[in-house]
């Protein structure tokens, strides 16, 4: 048996006769999506057999909405991500596996090159929104991220059940956005090389190019696979509130106490609605203020 008999890449032979791997085979890819789905699969088993049960944790003041997601970081998510990863995701399709999309007046390839440039000026720009306004520290590793990530490990694969609480992100979410954030590094680094070449403004070899291609399909067909599973992982019904928070920007106070740690995330806490439309009547408004022990009249 060859050796490309069994490989997840396609093999041929360069000017001296040397087998060199070529391009990720697409059974590769179907293989790598069906595992994730397999995943998935068994993730909703085990929570159909038993759902997980929440420890204590410190709980905010108020009894309003919480803020979780600002304009720009829902805008960045459904604009910059979820539609321009569609269009590169598209593109990219029809430049590996030509005539698996349909013609367009424009190529494919000046297509692709619109939507890496836009979602090259996006990730800048979210990078430079996030730490200016937004909370960066959130994202980063704590100690008990670790302890967490050990009952969430016994909950999926020990039988137990018990749950911690998170800060605004828990530990599966940063290592999602870690390994996200690598495998853009890899794709617009390689990306910036392929395209610099197709425009003869740099000559690469024959051998690097091979290798930047490779690189840039292997993090494309990850990133296409860690976006699914986020997906999937969003659309369980006990993370709808989250995921209705990328619409509205607010979470109930109930989901927060269920699933976050007040001392781990100290988000600002809005007035209940009614208080919020009184207020606007210019009535008079009993709210418990954020940080504050007892009640005062707004």
């Amino acid at each position: 048996m060859e050796v490309r008999d069994i490989s997840i890449v396609r093999y041929s032979t360069d000017y001296y006769d040397q087998l060199i791997a070529t391009q990720i085979l697409p059974g590769t890819l179907k293989i790598f999506l069906w595992s994730i789905v397999l995943l998935a699969a068994l993730y909703t088993v085990r929570r159909a057999i038993a759902l997980p049960l929440f420890s204590e944790s410190s709980l905010p003041p108020g009894s309003g909405d919480v803020e979780r997601y600002e304009v720009g970081a829902r805008l960045y998510h459904w604009g910059g991500v979820f539609l321009l990863i569609a269009g590169l995701a598209a593109s990219g399709l029809a430049l590996y596996a030509p005539g698996t999309m349909p013609a367009t007046p424009v190529s494919w390839l000046r297509l692709h090159e619109l939507f890496a440039g836009l979602f090259v000026v996006g990730v800048l720009l979210h990078i430079g929104f996030s730490l200016l306004q937004g909370e960066p520290r959130s994202m980063w590793f704590e100690r008990k991220d670790w302890k967490d990530l050990a009952r969430m490990t016994g909950y999926v694969f020990g039988g137990k059940r018990e749950y911690p609480h998170f800060g605004k992100y828990d530990i599966v979410q940063k290592l999602y956005h870690l390994l996200l954030a690598v495998l853009v590094v890899g794709l617009i680094l390689s990306g910036s090389f392929l395209t610099l070449n197709a425009e003869v403004l740099i000559t690469l070899s024959h051998n690097s190019m091979r290798w930047q291609r490779l690189l840039h399909d292997a993090s494309s067909f990850l990133i296409v696979g860690v976006v699914i599973m986020h997906a999937y992982l969003r659309l369980l019904k006990a993370n709808w509130p989250t995921l209705a928070a990328m619409f509205t920007g607010t979470l109930s106070v109930e989901y927060f106490r269920q699933h976050h740690d007040y001392n781990r995330w100290s988000p600002h806490v809005l007035p209940k609605k009614e208080d919020r439309i009184a207020r606007a009547a210019g009535e008079p408004t009993i709210t418990l203020g954020v940080g504050e022990g007892g009640r005062g009249a707004n």
